[in-house]
């Protein structure tokens, strides 16, 4: 490999030279710009009128801050408010449309990531079923102590797994 690394330098180095004009080549030379040359009466005219003047005026100069304009306060962030009550719909298999309301007592949470799988089980290895978005709220079906919860997206009706940890009351 070391000798493959050298050779290659060696051919770049080659080619370079090569491509630069090799042992044929003359650097381009180009004219170099003279200042303008100023005449000994111009000189002589700026140091006799410094000379005359030996003496700065001194300004004297005042600072005024104007008062900073008016500004309207800005309204805090409106938080997303969430019933407690749900109504869930669903088609019955006549075609009508049943309203089931959530069981009282069921812990209604709201969905803290901004976006969240919905699986049929309670691990990572099982099927995503549905997605939830930030400030969604569901039923809290059941928990588990490794970290799970079964919830009812509303509305829906479906039930499936969650991370806990995404959940707030």
């Amino acid at each position: 490999m070391k000798k493959f690394i050298v050779v290659s330098f060696g051919f770049m180095a080659w080619a370079f030279y090569e491509l630069s004009g090799g042992a044929d080549f003359v650097p381009e030379t180009r004219p170099v710009a003279q200042a303008p040359l100023v005449s000994q009466d111009k000189i002589d005219a700026v140091v006799a009128e410094v000379a005359a003047d030996p003496e700065p005026e001194v300004v004297m100069a005042s600072l005024v801050v104007a008062p900073a304009p008016e500004v309207a306060p800005v309204a805090a962030p409106v938080e997303p408010v969430v019933s407690q009550e749900f109504v869930s719909l669903s088609a019955s298999p006549t075609g009508q449309i049943e309203a089931t309301e959530t069981p009282p007592g069921a812990a209604v949470m709201t969905v803290t990531a901004q976006s969240l799988n919905v699986r049929s089980g309670p691990s990572t290895n099982d099927a995503v079923i549905g997605k939830l978005t930030q400030y969604e709220a569901v039923s809290l079906v059941q928990e588990t102590a490794d970290g799970w919860a079964l919830i009812r997206i509303e509305g829906d009706g479906v039930e499936g797994w969650v991370a806990r940890r995404f959940l707030t009351n």
